[in-house]
């Protein structure tokens, strides 16, 4: 696989000689859309409608995510910021402006 800055060349004007900021998002293919999470919530008995077992079930995962990825960023001299839904595009807004000036 290229690296980003090959792939993207033709968008990305003048160079990049490090990313000073990565955002990331994801997506589980099985459980993106609403007949995938309610198969794969209905496969482990939990009601669709049932937030706090599902908040139960899910929890230990997030935190182990949550807790490594924090790792990981603290050994490479990183930080990390939570960017809610709301603010995402603000925050992208931002980075653009900042890489334009």
């Amino acid at each position: 696989m290229k690296p980003l800055t090959e792939r993207y060349q033709a968008d990305l004007p003048g160079g990049l000689s490090c990313y000073g900021r990565m955002i990331i998002t994801g997506t589980l293919p099985g459980a993106c859309y609403a007949g995938g999470m309610t198969s794969f919530l209905n496969f482990r008995h939990i009601k669709i409608f049932d937030y706090a077992k599902v908040k139960v079930f899910a929890g230990p995962w997030r935190e182990r995510l949550h807790q490594h990825a924090h790792e990981v960023a603290d050994a490479q001299g990183v930080s990390i910021e939570h960017v809610g839904k709301n603010g995402f595009f603000v925050l992208l807004y931002q980075i653009i402006n900042a890489k334009e000036n």
